[in-house]
């Protein structure tokens, strides 16, 4: 399997994340042993929550509408089990979503901001607005809805946010 890492991301021949999700979580685990230090140190428990979710969940979390769609299921069982560690060593805040949360909130805040400003740079890899109008369900956007013509396109995030809540 051949890797690049691209603007912090490493993706691998085959589209698997395996290989992101592990060189996130060396790097998470090298921090969380930065937190027990500040703790050693005196830090507060909510201040190290602070701190966990500034540096570690921003780590697990960037660029995730790029990448997530990609992950297996072991890939997300890695990932919260990472978080449910700290959560068990109280560096997480306990209320902390799990990680699949967190990557629905980053590729809905990241949509919506796509769909708002026209000089976005993923603006125009959005489908055309549909014309007709039916009395159906309401759906988060007013775009048509493309056929899929591989099993990439369940991942790729322009097609994953088109098809989200449509049914």
């Amino acid at each position: 399997m051949r890797c690049i890492k691209a603007l912090g991301v490493t993706l691998s021949s085959e589209l698997s994340m395996s290989a992101h999700v592990c060189s996130i979580l060396e790097s998470c685990s090298r921090a969380v042993y930065r937190l027990r230090t500040l703790r050693a140190h005196g830090m507060q428990k909510e201040c190290l929550h602070e701190v966990f979710r500034s540096t570690i969940l921003a780590r697990l979390t960037y660029a995730s509408p790029a990448w997530s769609g990609f992950c297996s299921a072991d890939d997300i069982k890695k990932l919260d089990s990472f978080i449910n560690k700290s959560k068990k060593s109280d560096y997480c805040n306990p209320k902390s979503p799990p990680v699949k949360q967190l990557f629905a909130e980053a590729d809905t805040s990241l949509f919506k901001s796509v769909l708002t400003n026209r000089n976005h740079l993923l603006y125009p890899l959005l489908p055309a607005v549909k014309t007709q109008h039916y009395d159906l369900r309401t759906r988060p956007h007013n775009l048509t809805l493309t056929r899929k013509s591989c099993h990439c396109d369940n991942c790729n995030f322009i097609s994953r946010m088109i098809f989200y809540d449509v049914y």
